[in-house]
Parts: structure tokens; C-alpha cells; sequence
């Protein structure tokens, strides 16, 4: 039976289908815009990758750089009745990102070891490495003592038995550890590194008088780890010592460098003491000795920082960690006054040393 169509509902369906659609009334929100306030803080500190202590004669000042060799600040460490020079070391001992320095006076003052915010220039603890009564001096070195914690080594200097001692970076004895005769009276340098099994061993070398024998030693078992010669027997100035990993296995080389009456010579050995390289830092009629560190370079890689030269005329010297034979500098900067070098300890050395033109000459004098 076939359905009729109708006028009417064609009419009906036309209108159905063009009929303009009813759409569904939104409502409109209002965004409300809050500002709240940002957390304060505080733009990262430049970092310190050198350290230079004044000589002996000089004002007790300390010249703290930056990774281009610009100072980032220069203060008077003691105050003006030291006059034996600063010795300095660089760490980040209170964790904050940026390297402390660590200062302790030359012969003449009480062996007061100070720590200073590499932030903020504030003095963050002080503590008596020594006797009050002993005046020769100390060494130092600042890095992982072991355990999960940083510190300071100190080593005696002029007038004492080579004595080597680990503290906290407040001052809480950790180890003290004798490193040779007690009648050796020239004192000991020292070193933070890392031994073969991971451990974290302290360098030492002789100061003045005795034969150039490095050892080094375990901190938290205090045992001899390695012993041997770095120059001939016969040279009796001292050995300025600074340890690394230059190579990149997690153990750290031990640089050393001649003391004064002797031709600027680095050396560059395992933490065995298996001679790797040498070279002469300086012209070899130069026999101030040569005070040694080793920093990074802006590509990270290890670069050996050298102190030579004497009064006005001092000169920090970058070389490359693989340099022998008498190389020209990477790098150099006027020191004038500068005593002592310090750049970070192993695996603390953070910020990395720009590397300039060969020869270029940047300026850290007045220290």
C-alpha cells in the first residue's frame, strides 16, 4: 500500500531540516589573575679556583680568583703583626656550591687555621692546628677526608717534627699521623687525593733540610700507602707537592715541584710514584723553586698551575698536565707578593680556569 505525500508534509520536513539549530547558551567565566610571590634567592657566587697567600714579609693578605683569573675578593686574613705569609687551601666544606678558603699563617703567629666563605667572604669557623705555643708555621691542604666528610690537613712548617694532621672543617681531630724523624725540623707540605681503592690519602713532602721523599697515607687507617724519591737525594730545598687525577681513572698523580736553590723543575708521578713527565716551569737560572697546583681548564681537563719567579717579578704559570720539557705556558698572571698558590682540592675543583691565548697575561698582583 503506498504512503500519499501531502503538501502539508513536505512542508513539515523542510522546515525540520533547514530550521536554524538552537545552541546551547554558555555562560562566560571570569578568569582571576593571583600573583604570588617568588621564593627569595640569591644569584650563584663566582667560584674560587685559586687562592694566593702573601709571602713572608708582606701584610697578610689573600687574593681569592675567579675561573677567568679576575679577583673575586682580597682580604687581610690575620692582622698586621703577621708577617711570615699566608698559607691557603680551596674546598667547598660547607657544601653550598662554592669553594671555601681555608688560611693558616706562616713562621712567627700561633697556628691559628682559619675557614672562610667562598660566597660571601665571611669567616665560617677557626680552630688551633698546633700548640698555642708552637710558631713555625703550617701547611695545608682541604678536600675529602673520608667517610662522607670534607676537612683540613695541616702539616708542620719551619722549626717542627713532620707532624700531619686531619681535621673537620670545625676543627675536630680526625687523625694525626707522623710522617718521618722527628729530627727533620724543616716541616711537611700536604696534599688531599684519592689512593687506588677509592679511599682519600693524604701527600706529604718534605719542607727544607730534608731529603725529597713523598709519601702518602691512608686517612681513616692512617697506613703508608707509597714512598719514593721525586728528585735526587741531594736536593735538600723542599718539595711543594699538590695531588690530581690527570688522567682520568679516579686516582690521583701527584705533581711535585723543586724548592728554592734549584732550577724550577715539575714533576709528575703515579700515586705509586712511577715517573710520568717532567718540565721546567720557569728559565732554569730561576731558583726560587716553584710552588704547584692543579686546576681545571673551561674544557674541564686538568691543567697544572705553577708559582714561580720571586718579589715583583712572581708569576702564575698554567702548563699542561702532559707538557715535558720546557713548554710555554697555556696561560700566565702576574702574582706579585703571592706566597703561596691553592687551587681546589681533587675532585673539588668545580669551576674550571679559562683558557687564555698562549702567553696572554693576566694581572692578580698586590697580594
Amino acid at each position: 500500500m503506498s504512503r500519499r505525500v501531502t503538501r502539508h508534509s513536505i512542508s513539515t520536513f523542510t522546515r525540520k531540516l533547514f530550521a536554524p539549530r538552537r545552541r546551547p547558551v554558555r555562560r562566560r567565566q571570569t578568569a582571576w589573575l593571583t600573583v604570588e610571590p617568588l621564593e627569595p634567592r640569591e644569584m650563584l657566587a663566582a667560584n674560587p679556583v685559586l687562592a694566593l697567600g702573601a709571602e713572608a714579609g708582606r701584610p697578610p693578605l689573600v687574593r681569592v680568583l675567579d675561573n677567568q683569573g679576575a679577583t673575586i675578593r682580597s682580604f687581610a686574613a690575620y692582622d698586621a703583626s703577621v708577617t711570615g705569609g699566608v698559607q691557603t687551601a680551596l674546598a667547598d666544606l660547607n657544601r653550598d656550591g662554592v669553594n671555601d678558603v681555608v688560611t693558616a699563617p706562616g713562621p712567627g703567629a700561633s697556628p691559628l687555621v682559619k675557614v672562610w666563605d667562598g660566597a660571601t667572604g665571611s669567616l665560617l669557623s677557626q680552630f688551633l692546628a698546633y700548640d698555642p705555643a708552637f710558631r713555625g708555621g703550617v701547611h695545608l691542604a682541604a678536600g675529602d677526608i673520608g667517610h662522607g666528610e670534607v676537612g683540613i690537613v695541616a702539616g708542620t712548617a719551619a722549626g717542627g717534627s713532620p707532624q700531619v694532621r686531619v681535621f673537620t672543617s670545625e676543627g675536630v681531630l680526625r687523625r694525626s699521623i707522623d710522617v718521618g724523624a722527628t729530627s727533620l725540623t724543616g716541616g711537611v707540605r700536604v696534599a688531599l687525593g684519592y689512593g687506588a681503592n677509592g679511599n682519600a690519602v693524604v701527600f706529604a713532602a718534605p719542607g727544607p733540610g730534608g731529603a725529597p721523599q713523598v709519601k702518602g697515607f691512608e686517612v681513616r687507617s692512617g697506613r703508608e700507602l707509597a714512598s719514593f724519591t721525586a728528585y735526587a737525594p741531594t736536593m735538600t730545598g723542599g718539595v711543594w707537592i699538590a695531588a690530581a687525577d690527570l688522567t682520568g681513572d679516579g686516582v690521583s698523580e701527584i705533581v711535585t715541584g723543586t724548592g728554592p736553590g734549584y732550577a724550577p723543575q715539575v714533576r709528575v708521578f703515579s700515586g705509586t710514584g712511577r715517573a710520568l713527565t717532567e718540565f721546567v716551569a720557569a728559565a732554569p737560572a730561576d731558583r726560587n723553586g716553584v710552588v704547584v697546583g692543579v686546576v681545571n681548564n673551561r674544557d674541564g681537563g686538568p691543567t697544572i698551575a705553577a708559582l714561580v719567579g720571586s718579589a715583583g717579578t712572581k708569576q702564575v704559570r698554567l702548563f699542561d698536565a702532559r707538557a715535558s720539557g720546557t713548554p710555554a705556558p697555556l696561560a700566565s698572571f702576574h702574582a706579585a707578593g703571592a706566597g703561596a698558590l691553592a687551587p681546589p682540592g681533587d675532585r673539588s675543583r668545580g669551576q674550571a680556569v679559562r683558557r687564555h691565548q698562549p702567553n696572554a697575561v693576566g694581572t692578580a698582583a698586590g697580594v
